[in-house]
């Protein structure tokens, strides 16, 4: 399975606020509201976290532990999205 890092703050590209350019506030708005949709789509996938009884009959003592670091690796990816673009919105917040 892939490993999902977060990015450091080096990394994190922000536009840069001038007058060609789009508006603070819309940034910030469209951030903002992609920022609300994960923390929807998170709280949708958390509810599908794998339950013991759905797994015990594969016979493989390990699928739910499989099932289970899965669900974490899809739960850890939602959040590195949102805090990279948490951290965007810093600094487009920090631009005057």
């Amino acid at each position: 399975m892939a490993t999902v890092t977060v990015p450091t703050d080096d990394e994190v590209q922000s536009p840069c606020i001038h007058l060609n350019g789009t508006s603070q506030d819309s940034l910030l708005e469209t951030r903002s509201d992609a920022y609300y949709a994960l923390q929807l789509a998170y709280d949708a996938v958390k509810q599908t976290a794998p339950n013991g009884r759905d797994y015990y009959v594969a016979g493989d003592d390990k699928a739910l532990q499989r099932a289970t670091d899965q669900h974490m690796a899809r739960l850890k990816a939602i959040e590195v999205v949102m805090k990279s673009i948490e951290r965007e919105m810093e600094l487009i917040s920090a631009q005057e």
